[in-house]
């Protein structure tokens, strides 16, 4: 089930970015969360399949046509370094504010047609005054990329794209995120493009380098899929100019994104509804254990003075035996730690004084047997 899954969200994301590797990688990484030939040659099937149908309606075309970007001067990967963490903080709030929406619609009462109508009613007064935030925004991207857009403009759509996704799905209506989120990437990666043209203008590339990186760096982030979102930016463009940004910020916002939410928009969905997307795979079992839930505090221990035997005596008799050292206390303080695989060395060993002592232990004790077997 989860393999057909898989092929089904290949085959969507292909056909409808026109972009069939980034669609196998995107079920690979997100549903599958593994790679093997097994189920990755179904997923691969299912994504070419959809392309070619894709290509028979639409065409062969990229999603943007965009001019020629370049990595003008090394130092400006800072500038991607502070994009990547940037679409790392809007990914992680816009996930906090579609549970936010999600949790308020639940709670007001209202029957499923009342809810979503009543968004509809929300979304539609926000598009009055933007109506950018209709449909997937290809036009308000492309503009962004062109770098036609304000500063005022791309912040002002950053945050009425949000809420307006949320209210969207939050009520109940249809959608995804997918397209939201190269949407807020374009508005998130054209902020930081016009503030690093300002500070440095004429030896940086224009906001519009920035723009592009940033789609892949929010969709990266919210999907916590850097490989993904790296193929989709490559095959939306067919620009393969800006590779050396795009990695580095689409795993620096998948990094970051990580340590603010552990979940991606998918699985902390279905978190919520109980479901465990990562149930029946072999996980780290430590990974989220503390040392001091796992290591016993007990532990056996004895003098200095003491022999072997009454140190092997106090180990075989300790509860916790087979798991702990004995402690070789002296003055109140542990001085040394004797493990117990040291009593197994020394018997083993023909010249330890523990290993003469047990072959003379052996020796009493079948010398006690033949003595008893002839008493009988």
């Amino acid at each position: 089930m989860r393999t057909l899954v898989a092929c089904g969200a290949a085959a969507g994301i292909a056909a409808t970015f026109n972009a069939p590797i980034a669609g196998a990688f995107f079920a690979t990484e997100v549903i599958l969360g593994e790679f093997s030939a097994r189920n990755f040659t179904p997923v691969v099937i299912s994504s070419v399949a959809a392309t070619v149908v894709g290509h028979a309606f639409f065409g062969d075309l990229p999603a943007f046509v965009l001019p020629a970007y370049e990595l003008r001067h090394p130092m400006e990967l800072i500038a991607y370094v502070v994009l990547g963490i940037l679409a790392a903080v809007v990914a992680t709030s816009f996930i906090h504010l579609l549970h936010f929406s999600e949790d308020v619609f639940e709670k007001s009462r209202l029957v499923p047609s009342v809810r979503a109508a009543f968004g509809g009613l929300l979304v539609g007064c926000i598009a009055l005054f933007f109506p950018d935030v209709f449909g997937l925004g290809y036009a308000a991207i492309e503009s962004a990329l062109a770098g036609g857009t304000t500063t005022f403009i791309l912040l002002s759509l950053l945050g009425v794209k949000s809420l307006a996704t949320c209210i969207t799905l939050g009520s109940g209506g249809s959608g995804g995120i997918f397209a939201p989120s190269l949407f807020l990437g374009a508005m998130t990666g054209g902020l930081v493009g016009a503030a690093v043209q300002l500070a440095f203008p004429g030896h940086v590339a224009p906001p519009g380098s920035y723009a592009l990186v940033g789609m892949a760096a929010v969709v990266a982030a919210t999907t916590h899929a850097p490989m993904s979102a790296i193929f989709i930016l490559f095959e939306l463009t067919n620009d393969y100019q800006l590779i050396l940004p795009l990695m580095t910020t689409c795993v620096l916002a998948t990094l970051f994104a990580g340590r603010l939410n552990k979940d991606s928009i998918y699985t902390a969905k279905l978190r919520r509804r109980g479901i465990n997307i990562a149930g029946g795979q072999v996980v780290d079992l430590l990974r989220d254990d503390q040392v001091r839930e796992i290591v016993s505090q007990a532990a056996t221990t004895v003098l200095p003075s003491a022999d072997i035997p009454t140190l092997e005596q106090n180990i075989m008799t300790s509860a916790t035996a087979m798991n702990s050292p004995s402690l070789i206390r002296a003055n109140g303080k542990a001085s040394c730690v004797f493990e117990r695989s040291c009593l197994v060395i020394a018997r083993r060993s023909p010249s330890s004084r523990l290993a003469q002592t047990s072959r003379a232990n052996r020796a009493r004790s079948r010398h006690r047997t033949r003595e008893g077997c002839s008493e009988l």
